[in-house]
């Protein structure tokens, strides 16, 4: 559970982040769900130069160039983890770290990257100017960046009934999706905070630095692991099997979901019968291989009735890593004080015990 702390220290952060009328300069602001990483081309004194990276994070913005432009073109390239970007015929040398790069040509003889931007046009007179990033790929310019209506979350929008809504339009970030899922917690991964869900084998993240409502993620907080619940949002990224989003609605179901009581006695920590330091823990709709104490990887976790290539009757363990596009199917034939898994298709049974 995250603490509270957090969540002040990130709403403190977006506030900071947030445009201020009346800087000259020109702003980019981010409102696509992830963060962006920017590299800005211009014309300058003697030759084209580029520069690049400044990070705006989601629902922030950054000020590329400050005091009055004197230029009306300029040229920026966004790049992202999700990778997402429509580029122009406008070219420029990049490079992986930060740089400044004096002339558009010859980039790769001069060891750079040959990069693609899209061009900004501010106007013959303008001396500020703030592009506005959107998921659904339109670049704007808002009067006010900060009162766009996707962003657009009633006070009045808290918990009732532990339903949990925000009152953005279906699509202002991204792809629409409902899902039926489980509920997987939230937690902090590698300095990223974020609650998340399984379903299908695969997972869906709402990270505390997009745009879910911060109090949507509050009461997430509080909901128990492997709770079934229907999400609905925006999909603003996808990697393999899992997926980054924002979260518009979550609402309990009643009904338990198919092979939960099987799931619930995956929970906890096992170890491997035939080698002591081979070792796993179950925890939701995942699974964290552990051998001599060392992380290994984490492998998604689903269940069915049936599986390619599978004959026997019984319920099916599926289980995948992020980057599968196939899961592994397994037969379950023992699942209470010992795990017993066989191989659809083949191989050795797998055993595990309680340690």
């Amino acid at each position: 559970m995250m603490q509270k702390a957090l969540r002040v220290f990130l709403a403190t952060l977006a506030a900071l982040c947030a445009p201020v009328a009346g800087h000259a300069g020109l702003e980019i602001c981010n409102f696509t769900g992830e963060a962006k990483h920017i590299a800005l081309g211009y014309k300058g004194d003697k030759d084209w130069t580029s520069e690049g990276w400044w990070r705006v994070k989601s629902g922030g913005c950054s000020m590329i160039v400050t005091g009055d432009l004197t230029r009306r073109y300029y040229y920026y390239h966004v790049a992202s983890r999700s990778g997402l970007f429509a580029a122009e015929d406008y070219f420029f040398c990049t490079a992986q770290s930060v740089f400044t790069i004096a002339g558009d040509t010859d980039c790769e003889n001069r060891g750079y990257d040959r990069t693609a931007f899209r061009e900004i046009d501010t106007g013959k007179t303008a001396t500020e100017y703030t592009l506005t990033l959107r998921a659904d790929g339109r670049d704007v310019r808002p009067d006010q960046p900060e009162a766009d209506p996707a962003l657009n979350v009633s006070n009045e929008n808290t918990v009732n009934g532990e339903v949990l809504r925000a009152d953005f339009a279906p699509g202002a970030f991204g792809k629409p999706i409902e899902i039926d899922a489980l509920f997987q917690g939230c937690e902090l991964e590698n300095g990223d905070a974020y609650c998340s869900f399984h379903s299908n084998g695969h997972k869906y993240r709402a990270d505390y630095e997009g745009s879910t409502p911060a109090h949507i993620l509050a009461a997430l907080e509080q909901m128990p692991l492997l709770s079934r619940v229907q999400i609905r949002g925006d999909q603003v990224a996808r990697k393999g099997r899992e997926a980054a989003i924002v979260l518009r609605y979550a609402a309990p179901i009643a009904e338990d979901a198919p092979f939960s009581d099987l799931r619930r006695a995956f929970q906890g920590d096992w170890i491997a019968v035939n080698d002591k330091e081979s070792a796993i823990t179950v925890r939701g709709s995942e699974i964290h291989v552990r051998y001599e104490t060392e992380f290994r990887t984490t492998r998604f976790m689903d269940f069915a009735e049936h599986c390619p290539g599978a004959t026997a009757t019984g319920p099916k363990l599926l289980q995948s890593t992020v980057d599968e596009k196939e899961p592994k199917c397994y037969l379950v034939t023992r699942a209470d004080r010992e795990l017993e898994l066989l191989p659809v298709g083949g191989g050795q049974t797998l055993r595990f015990r309680r340690p």
